[in-house]
């Protein structure tokens, strides 16, 4: 059995929304999304570590952004199944509460009153969500202790939590001793503690272990007026026992030991110690039912590390595991199906498609082997700013130092289609909810010609296909559709466009920059080669001052990449002529969209 969806209502940054979740899920989104809240909200239902007193609600519970006085959690379990090595001590408890489709809802409901203030809270448990509120409350969480949650904060003191759960293994291990091991033990034990007296021996024979209380003795029985007290060194390991559970863990490599020093060795420790405490071999009956919840496991560990670590916490476990994070490194371990992506509105966190979908699957299959070119970053990103190449990615970052805006702290991507193929990368980044500006070449390409029309030497006919482009990335980004594109065709001559084209198009530029699509004049080389940057781009390139736009655009295509990353180094002071330009419009309106829904996120909330 697996939680399969969670609906909360009410709850801190959660208006309404509803996560589906999958046996292994990924919770992925920016900051203060709600993703430890969504884990929280979970706890209540199901971690039995809880105490009461934290499962009643404060003020600052309620959803925040508007005045509710209810809040809602309604956790469904799927796929209940009757086998002695699965689901049957749920069966034999919780039996009459399950359907015959072997679903179970608990919901957590809280409220206060409108005038005093008072807040109070109850669970219900039933077969059906309808009939959740028919049934009648549970004075208490009694089902925890056959159905809970585990749940493991990044946050967590890994070496006193290593120091106190190495006692509790080597207690296990004792207990599991039968007579005969016991006692060949309690011999070793009577070696180990002989040997100790030794070693104590001989310790207090070393000259600075002697002289090296004097001092403080003598000052001690002034103190104390007593002749027979002394203080002095002493392993204090003679009680073997006491000796044995203060042993430290430590690293072996073939005959070498090293002390655990960094975070990382001790976050994998933890980890392992953790799966080994509460996943054993499966025995003949299940007496309880774990849901793992693990926040931020990447913890103190490197990228292949992380990668590793999303395979062990998926494959380990037979139960179901829910996990957050902020590694791109693991979400790229997870099925596309698997992953949740939670995201900020006007109406509070929601997931993008509910949560784990087909259809964000089906997305990612139609992406193909373009998936491996996206950087994982981009999946966490609040806003993607989709560029045609590299030469615009590399001109828009450091663009973007000089008008200050900080795309890391925005959290914003630029990110290369690597040509024009935008529609794919739209497609899967719509899906997950995440801000899209574009940024395209205004191409315009020969039209094919019948056999006909050229054997009679009628003059090809041009498109504007970069305008034809735009229109339909236009229409897939927003609901106002454009749908007269006949006009952008049969153009007779490509540098001599009419003028009613000129007014059409014109129109529509206004248009995409309403909807976060800049089309460039030409292209990218042209476009910047029109800018105040002139006379840069003729010093660079040792062209002679009189040169043309043509003479430099056509020696900025000869190795885009290349070329402008060293014009950047170059003359990256001089990019402030261009804070006022067309070049800069696609980068300042990043800004104001995340800028305009913080501002109506603050005025939401007064």
């Amino acid at each position: 059995m697996y939680i399969s969806q969670v609906k909360i209502k009410g709850f801190r940054n959660f208006k309404y929304a509803v996560i589906n979740l999958n046996p292994k899920s990924l919770i992925i989104g920016p900051n203060d999304v709600g993703k430890s809240n969504l884990i929280y909200a979970l706890r209540i239902v199901l971690d039995k570590s809880l105490s009461e007193s934290s499962l009643e609600p404060s003020d600052s519970d309620f959803y925040v952004k508007e005045d509710t006085n209810e809040m809602l959690i309604t956790v469904k379990f799927s796929d209940i199944q009757k086998d002695p090595q699965k689901d049957e001590c749920i069966f034999s408890r919780l039996g009459k509460h399950i359907s015959d489709n072997n679903e179970l809802f608990i919901r957590y409901k809280a409220w206060r009153d409108r005038v005093g203030g008072k807040k109070d809270y109850t669970f219900f448990i039933a077969e059906s969500e309808e009939n959740l509120e028919k049934n009648d409350p549970i004075d208490c969480r009694y089902y925890t202790k056959y159905l809970n949650l585990e749940y493991v904060h990044s946050n967590r003191d890994l070496m006193n939590y290593l120091k106190k759960e190495k006692s509790k293994i080597l207690e296990t291990a004792r207990s599991r001793r039968n007579d005969e091991t016991t006692k060949q033990d309690t011999i070793v034990e009577s070696n180990i503690k002989n040997k100790l007296e030794e070693v104590n021996t001989e310790i207090n024979k070393l000259s600075y272990i002697k002289s090296s209380t004097c001092c403080f003795n003598a000052e001690l029985k002034l103190l104390n007026q007593c002749e027979t007290e002394s203080i002095e060194f002493n392993s204090g390991s003679i009680d073997t026992n006491k000796y044995i559970n203060n042993l430290d863990l430590v690293s072996k490599f073939g005959d070498k030991t090293v002390n655990l020093g960094g975070d990382g060795k001790a976050n994998q420790i933890f980890l392992t110690m953790w799966a080994t405490k509460n996943n054993p071999d499966i025995p003949e009956y299940v007496e309880e039912i774990k849901i793992y919840c693990i926040e931020e496991p990447e913890a103190h560990l490197h990228p292949h590390k992380q990668r590793n670590l999303a395979k062990y916490l998926t494959d380990r476990f037979n139960s179901q595991i829910i996990l957050t994070t902020h590694s791109p490194q693991i979400a790229c371990e997870f099925s596309p199906n698997s992953m949740v992506k939670l995201y900020d509105c006007s109406k509070g966190s929601l997931a993008s498609q509910n949560g784990c979908s087909s259809i964000i699957q089906e997305t990612f299959d139609n992406f193909g082997y373009r998936l491996n070119i996206i950087p994982a970053e981009a999946f966490f990103s609040d806003l993607i700013f989709l560029v045609e190449g590299v030469s615009e990615v590399l001109f828009y970052k450091a663009l973007a130092k000089v008008l200050n805006i900080s795309l890391d702290s925005l959290n914003i991507s630029i990110l290369s289609v690597e040509g024009i193929g935008f529609q794919t990368y739209i497609d899967i980044f719509s899906k997950l909810n995440v801000r899209i500006v574009v940024r395209t070449d205004n191409d315009i390409v020969q039209m094919k010609q019948s056999k006909a029309d050229k054997e009679q030497g009628i003059l090809p006919k041009y498109r504007l296909s970069g305008f034809e482009r735009a229109i339909k990335i236009n229409n897939v980004l927003n609901q106002d559709k454009i749908n007269n594109i006949d006009n952008l065709k049969n153009i007779p001559d490509k540098d001599s466009i009419p003028d009613e084209i000129i007014t059409y198009t014109s129109q529509l530029r206004q248009i995409f920059e309403k909807n976060n699509i800049f089309l460039s004049k030409k292209d990218f080389e042209t476009d910047l080669a029109q800018t105040e940057l002139k006379d840069e781009l003729i010093e660079f390139y040792e062209l002679p001052e009189e040169s043309s736009e043509v003479d430099i655009v056509k020696k900025m295509q000869e190795k885009k990449g290349i070329n402008i990353y060293e014009f950047l180094e170059n003359y990256k002071d001089s990019l402030v002529k261009l804070i006022n330009s067309d070049m800069a419009k696609p980068l300042t309106k990043c800004q104001e969209i995340l800028f305009n829904e913080s501002v109506l996120e603050c005025l939401t909330q007064l």
